[in-house]
Order: structure tokens, then sequence, then C-alpha cells
């Protein structure tokens, strides 16, 4: 049996986006999976005991004694097992796995980008972080992409060759579960009913983490306007960069980290990512999935989650006055956020469910393994 690894910083990246992909693979491919846990039972609620897990103290912050130490163990492991196959997922590990890859000559190596952190930066701490993912793309034998902008950016930024890299179906790493990702009317009304929040009151929504580049201050502002003043903000998720203090308003209610967030888009009306850098933006067709018309930015990445004027609104980056029009509009235009609704669930029925996005990555794999 084939031979294939994922090498990763975290759990939660294989947790989040790896497990139905896992599934199908592990039933051809003899998997292991090298990440930085503790838990060595993590797979067991997916039922994936039968895959190796290999624990490696990965830092996903630049650490030059964790980062060579990290490096000498990839190469020790990868001598070990012989795998047919590498497959990196989060930047760090990208630049770890690709060398120790490389050094012992594994056949395939693959790495996907999921989005560039250098995106915004400038002068060297960009040129830094770019040159990274050019090693990453020199090393490996095989690039994915989550996006076809994104792709488009990374040619144009000359990181990746105009003959290089895959884009797997419409984009998407890992999809949307149908069968999760669906309206509830009870949950709906009763969630709606804790909060109080009225049944007829039209409610926007925003759910990640809470960080700069999420736009989060543009939005605060877009939405503080006389026009919006009777409905309602509702923000989902850890606030990393201290901006807790800007959501103590009268209309906002935050409620930090949630673990099932299916439940809070379940009770939005209109889903709002006014993101200033995204690989794809995943959260915008899991609100699609559940008939929700977005908002969000005219960026790469998001191009692909959403078609403008189809299945939601762009704005542009940053434009706090072309982000409040958006909101005004979608909030006083019933019939248009429901027909935004309904064309961004049949697309993505159509284009990114799990099932579709897993069938790719394993006619990704047969083919490659098979040459």
């Amino acid at each position: 049996m084939k031979k294939i690894c994922f090498v990763t910083a975290s759990d939660v990246t294989i947790k989040a986006f790896m497990i139905n992909h896992l599934i199908e693979l592990s039933k051809v491919y003899e998997i292991t999976i090298i990440t930085n846990t503790d838990n060595k039972f993590f797979l067991e609620p997916y039922n994936l005991k039968n895959i190796n897990l290999i624990k490696v103290d990965i830092s996903r912050k630049i650490s030059l004694k964790k980062d060579i130490n990290s490096l000498i163990q990839l190469i020790k492991i990868f001598k070990r097992e012989n795998y047919n196959t590498i497959h990196s997922i989060t930047p760090k590990a990208g630049l770890i796995t690709s060398i120790a890859g490389k050094i012992t000559n594994i056949e395939n190596r693959v790495h996907i980008f999921t989005g560039q952190v250098w995106k915004n930066y400038s002068g060297v701490k960009r040129e830094l972080f770019k040159l990274i993912d050019k090693l990453i793309s020199n090393l490996n034998t095989e690039i994915l992409i989550d996006s076809h902008s994104q792709k488009e950016f990374l040619i144009k930024e000359k990181v990746l060759k105009k003959n290089q890299g895959i884009v797997l179906g419409s984009g998407s790493i890992s999809g949307v579960d149908m069968n999760r990702f669906k309206l509830d009317k009870l949950k709906r009304q009763n969630l709606r009913k804790e909060l109080n929040i009225k049944e007829d009151e039209v409610l926007f929504g925003f759910l990640g983490r809470l960080t700069n580049d999420k736009g989060i201050k543009e939005l605060l502002e877009a939405f503080n306007c006389k026009e919006l003043r009777e409905n309602k903000l509702l923000i989902v998720g850890p606030d990393e960069e201290g901006l807790t203090e800007l959501l103590k308003k009268e209309n906002i209610i935050y409620l930090g980290h949630q673990s099932i967030p299916e439940d809070y888009l379940n009770i939005m009306d209109i889903f709002c990512l006014p993101s200033h850098r995204e690989g794809f933006g995943s959260v915008l067709i899991e609100a699609g999935a559940m008939g929700l018309p977005c908002i969000a930015s005219n960026i790469y990445g998001i191009q692909d989650a959403i078609k403008d004027k189809k299945t939601g609104l762009l704005h542009e980056v940053k434009d706090i006055e072309d982000l409040r029009s958006k909101l005004i509009k979608l909030n006083n235009d019933a019939e248009l956020r429901g027909n935004l609704g309904k064309e961004a669930k049949k697309r993505v029925l159509k284009e990114f469910s799990s099932e579709k996005v897993t069938e790719e990555w394993v006619k990704f794999y047969t083919n490659m393994i098979k040459k």
C-alpha cells in the first residue's frame, strides 16, 4: 500500500479541513499525520483510529532552535518511513517539510497554499515571508491552491511559475458539510429568543477570528449609522488582538468563541466578511450553504467564494462608505436578500459540498501516484 504523510503545525488544521479527505484516502493509502499535538487521541471521534499519528514540535512562529530540531526530526522520520508522498498544509510546516522532503528525496512533495500572511506586509518583512513561499514552491513537486484568484495573485507576484499550481475543482480546501450547515427553523427561533432578537428583525453577523485583517474596525464603523440604528450585529469568534472594547455597544452582540458556529449562522440574515486578505473564505460558503446572502471585500480568494450581485455583494476593501452602502442596500431589500441567498445555496451545493471537494482530492492523488 502506498504511503502518504500529511504535515501541519496544529491538529486544529486537521480537524477543521482534513477529516473527510482522510476518511476516503485512508481506504486506499496508508496515512500518517505529523503535527504538534499533545492529544494522541484527537482523531478517535472521527473514526480514524487506523491512521498513524506522530508528534513533532513544529512552531507556528519563527524560532531558529525549534525549527532546526523539527527539521532534523522530519528528516529522520522520512528516511525511516520512506513515504511515497508528503503533503504540508500550513506555512511553517510547509517550509520545514519541503526542505526535509527534498533532502530525503521523497518522490511526491505537495504543499497547499490557503492564503498569504505577507499580502498586506511591506518592506523587509514582506520580502522575507514571500521568499519562504517561493522556496516552498520550488522545493515541492506539486503545488495546490485553494482558489483560482489566489493562484493568479501568486503568479503575478512570481511566487509561482505560469505553468505551476493546481486548483482542485472550483476551489476550497475542504468544502461544506451540507448536513451540518443547514437551516434549522426551531433552533433559529429558540436562539434568537434567547439573545433577544425579534423574528422579523434583520440580523447582521460576523463569524471568525477578531483581527484587524478581518476588517472588524471597518465593519463596526460602517454599521454605526442612522439607517442601521434599529438593527443588531452579532459577532462570534475569539478576540486575538484586544478588540473586545470596541464591541461594547448597545446594538452589538459579542459572544466570543463558540464551538458550534452553524448555530449562529443559522440565526443571521446577512453575513459580513470585510477582510483585508483571504486565501478563499470558507466561512462564506458555509454561510451560503445556509441560504445567507454575504457582503464581503472584493479581494482575491473571496472573489471565488462569492459571485458579485449573484450570491452576494462585494465592496472595495477598507472602503467604509462602500461597505455601509451594501449593508443598507441588503437591509432594505428583502427580495434581493432572498434571491442572493437562494443562488448562494444552489452554488454551494453544486460546487462546494464536502463530498465534491473530497472527490477532487482523491482524484488528484490517484492521478499523481499512478505516474
